[in-house]
């Protein structure tokens, strides 16, 4: 699956379109900091590992612009423990 990932400033989230269903991560950025608020991916579209390769995308352009990142999100707070390399930069 060739999956591209948006960040999509206008509604705050990462989000990934496919087969016309949106995958996503609600954000919340302001003083140098991300806040990953809610991923969301549709019934159709799970278990195809979309809801990490979004939350992955958002800690990537945290980790770019030197942001830290607050994971209010069970499922980014989940993943940020599982991927160790992350640790520096999150709050859980």
């Amino acid at each position: 699956m060739n999956l591209e990932i948006e960040n999509n400033q206008t509604r705050n989230r990462f989000e990934a379109e496919v087969e016309d269903s949106v995958a996503f991560v609600e954000y919340a950025l302001g003083d140098d900091k991300l806040t990953l608020i809610h991923t969301e991916v549709p019934p159709e579209l799970a278990g195809q590992g979309l809801g990490g390769k979004i939350v992955k995308a958002a800690l990537d352009y945290a980790v770019d612009q030197r942001l830290k990142v607050v994971a209010q999100c069970p499922f980014a707070r989940s993943y940020i423990e599982r991927h160790k390399e992350y640790a520096g930069i999150a709050s859980l």
